[in-house]
């Protein structure tokens, strides 16, 4: 695991830490449940931090307040800010910089989406609220299908029973 990723995580604890609305996903998610099953030697490295904010949607000013305050205490100096506003297929961008140096560190994307469950998963000393591993396999899938099998023009997507055809 490479050093960013270990600040990747402390950053996501200290979120999840601070009981913000919000919900970890995507790679980094993924090696933990996968590190609980015993596969630890995974050589991808991951470049950002998903997540889904639970609830209502926030103003973005608020998100971004929410995510400065669970930063406090951090280690590292750092704050947020925001690159991107959330849209209806969009995630909001949040850009998370060094104090001293305002060089960007992590960029996370926050999408407003419901949750159907998740649980704390742990790395060493750091807990990080995730997305239940049937979530993350569900998105892949979704993904995959969109890539490799895409619907006809013209066709829904939607398979008729054997019995209507």
């Amino acid at each position: 695991m490479t050093e960013k990723e270990k600040f990747m995580y402390r950053v996501m604890s200290r979120i999840s830490e601070s009981d913000a609305p919000i919900v970890f996903k995507g790679a980094m998610v993924t090696k933990l449940i996968l590190a609980e099953s015993g596969f630890t030697n995974l050589e991808r490295q991951t470049k950002d931090i998903d997540a889904n904010w639970v609830g209502a949607p926030p103003p973005m000013g608020a998100l971004v307040e929410t995510v400065n305050l669970a930063l406090e205490g951090l280690e590292i100096q750092c704050y947020a800010s925001a690159y991107r506003d959330y849209a209806e297929k969009t995630s909001a961008g949040i850009s998370v910089r060094l104090r001293d140096t305002d060089e960007e560190v992590i960029i996370m994307g926050i999408s407003m989406r419901p949750v159907a469950g998740s649980r704390v998963y742990h790395y060493g000393e750091i807990r990080v609220r995730g997305v239940l591993a049937n979530e993350i396999l569900a998105d892949k899938l979704t993904v995959m299908s969109k890539t490799h099998f895409p619907a006809r023009e013209g066709h829904s997507g939607r398979v008729r029973p054997r019995s209507l055809r």
